[in-house]
């Protein structure tokens, strides 16, 4: 792909799917019933997986998507967080999600998992 699209343009295309893929698995929180700690395990890979991914085309800057998959990843592993330690990180990090974002987090139960054996 190279010869045929600049590198600025490769970076404005792939880094802007980036951006949808991180907000998608964000959003896709509010949609879901319940997630047990296999599935949040399951979406933490596949955001391991796009970010590799992404990482492997030259003129995309890796660090960007690293820093977005990874706060996908930090959302979900939310999840398994008990209350008052979930409590804890918000306050701690209070910037690092939207009202919105922890609203959607909040309908699967924070800090509990949903469907788990035991």
């Amino acid at each position: 792909m190279a010869p045929f699209v600049a590198g600025v343009k490769r970076n404005y295309i792939f880094g802007g799917i980036c951006t949808i893929a991180a907000n998608a698995f964000m959003k896709a929180l509010a949609d879901m019933k319940s997630i047990n700690l296999f599935g949040v395990q399951q979406i933490c890979r596949n955001s391991i997986a796009w970010e590799q991914a992404l990482a492997a085309i030259p003129s995309i800057d890796s660090e960007t998507v690293q820093q977005r998959l990874d706060r996908v990843r930090t959302y979900y592993e939310l999840l398994n967080m008990p209350f008052e330690a979930l409590l804890a990180f918000i306050t701690e990090h209070e910037n690092l999600f939207t009202a919105t974002e922890l609203v959607h987090k909040s309908s699967q139960g924070l800090g509990a998992r949903k469907g788990d054996p035991g």
